[in-house]
């Protein structure tokens, strides 16, 4: 069926979609923490 096939491309696509979304997240959320953790232990200068 056709439309059987589209709705399993849908369905792949927008998986794919939310795996990318995911990594650039959690990504994004490394580098706030680690750029945090750089302001908290710089000292501040005189």
């Amino acid at each position: 069926m056709p439309s059987e096939k589209g709705f399993y491309g849908v369905s792949f696509f927008m998986a794919l979609f939310g795996a990318v979304a995911v990594q650039k997240n959690t990504r994004d959320s490394m580098h706030r923490v680690t750029d945090n953790a750089a302001e908290v232990t710089q000292e501040p200068q005189a």
